[in-house]
């Protein structure tokens, strides 16, 4: 007598093969979105930056007088003085951020191109040499580290 179907040791081949496969494409999906989601964070960071350094390099194209000016806080470091206008790192209570002051000597205009929380870096360095200014960005941001350097040279 010939009998059809399956039997249970089949069926439960199976089912283990199939939840060995499920389980695989579920962390290979779990990996894939984790690095998807890092690469997107670093794009942001980037893009931020290099919208601080377009910015840069369009005014000092457009101006005559370029220079460092060392402020007393909240303000670090140096601070870039392009024409009328400002860039540099503020500190606040809970973020060091890379602004720009489209009046340098007003504050409360400021525009915000980047922003770290306490707990990463950040480091903005100048350098002027005759009619170009050379600046450079890096630390880290969400554990993701970053470092860029843009020069603009004057057009006038």
């Amino acid at each position: 007598m010939e009998r059809k179907g399956v039997t249970l040791i089949e069926m439960l081949i199976v089912m283990v093969v199939a939840s060995i496969l499920l389980l695989t494409i579920g962390t290979l999906s779990s990996i894939g979105n984790k690095s998807y989601k890092k690469i997107v964070r670093q794009a942001a960071i980037y893009n931020d930056i290099a919208y601080g350094f377009k910015l840069i390099s369009n005014r000092v194209h457009k101006t005559r007088s370029i220079s460092l000016e060392t402020p007393s806080s909240p303000w670090v470091g140096d601070k870039f003085i392009v024409g009328s206008e400002a860039f540099g790192l503020y500190k606040t209570s809970s973020t060091m951020d890379f602004v720009h002051l489209p009046d340098k000597d007003d504050s409360a205009n400021q525009e915000t191109i980047f922003s770290v929380s306490n707990s990463d870096t950040i480091n903005v360095s100048w350098s002027i040499s005759g009619e170009s200014v050379t600046c450079q960005i890096s630390g880290s941001k969400d554990n993701i580290p970053f470092s860029l350097t843009s020069t603009a040279v004057q057009r006038i």
